[in-house]
């Protein structure tokens, strides 16, 4: 399992033009071999940005986080 810290799926999202293709390239990596998932405290510092926490969940299950 591989925890996937709040920089990394804000960089995704966002489309930080300095970091998305880094952060997206180490999120296809740790899909090819282990689970990748986020904790309650990535989930505090990312999902208020998005409004509903259905967005929240949307957007990650979009990027094959659990």
């Amino acid at each position: 399992m591989i925890l996937v810290d709040s920089n990394v799926i804000i960089d995704v999202i966002e489309g930080d033009p300095r970091w998305a293709t880094w952060s997206s390239a180490r999120l296809a990596d740790a899909g090819v071999n282990q689970l990748a998932f986020v904790n309650e405290v990535v989930i505090a510092e990312v999902a208020p940005s998005m409004g509903p926490l259905s967005a929240f969940y949307e957007a990650i299950g979009q990027l094959n986080i659990e």
